[in-house]
């Protein structure tokens, strides 16, 4: 994320995004779910930790699916004051957090952070032994759009940069795989076509109809396999 004193330059594509992509927001917190629990039991006997909350959004659908208490990490002060205002216990740097974690996630935003990988060593202080990190982040460089200049990207990932970056953070990589295969190439269709350019591509409107009609057809192709092939994001 951005210096301490700096303010997140994405808060009008998040607000989007989040009155957009309903279901694809909830397929998010299905996979973080999912992938948490293993056979380690019940989410809710978990201490859990959003990094990079935003307006914690993600961490409300947690909490009201899944009866749950959720921290949140955020540097953002608009966005601190929004999680309060919601009643999250809100930390605003690492080296604040009061306990460690049997839960680290986080939804697009490694990408924000220039130092990622140290960013990375220094979640993991925060796990409790056999403590698990689900992170979510953007997939294909070749899908860098003026979309993800706009929200402040560094980078798109490849599968092999994020693996490699978790294993030299000192994690043990449990699974790694796309989400979102037509995501990939509504993506292109960004880059090529520019954000918010002809059709409003990338605008709330568009993201509605994407959610709807698209994205459900996406998650069954996910299903049937392509989640080892291709798609807009990494998990």
């Amino acid at each position: 994320m951005q210096g301490e004193n700096e303010s997140y330059s994405g808060i009008t594509e998040l607000a989007d995004a989040e009155q957009g992509l309903l279901n694809y927001y909830s397929n998010i917190v299905r996979l973080i779910v999912s992938g948490s629990l293993g056979n380690k039991g019940s989410i809710n006997k978990k201490q859990i930790l959003e990094f990079g909350a935003g307006t914690g959004f993600l961490s409300e659908l947690i909490q009201d699916k899944y009866e749950v208490v959720v921290d949140c990490l955020e540097i953002d002060a608009t966005l601190i004051s929004i999680l309060r205002e919601k009643g999250f216990t809100t930390f605003s740097e690492l080296e604040s957090l009061q306990e460690k974690y049997d839960l680290v996630f986080s939804s697009n935003v490694l990408e924000h952070i220039e130092d990622d990988a140290q960013v990375l060593v220094d979640l993991k202080k925060n796990l409790k032994p056999n403590g698990l990190l689900v992170t979510y982040v953007p997939a294909f460089p070749i899908l860098f759009s003026d979309l993800d200049r706009a929200v402040g990207h560094y980078r798109r990932y490849t599968r092999r940069e994020l693996k490699m970056k978790l294993i030299q953070a000192g994690y043990e990589v449990d699974k790694i795989q796309y989400v979102d295969s037509l995501g990939f190439p509504a993506s292109l269709l960004l880059r090529l076509m520019g954000y918010k350019s002809r059709g409003n591509i990338g605008g709330l409107a568009s993201l509605r109809i994407y959610d709807k009609l698209i994205f459900p057809v996406s998650r069954l192709l996910d299903s049937l396999g392509l989640k080892h092939l291709i798609g807009k994001n990494l998990i």
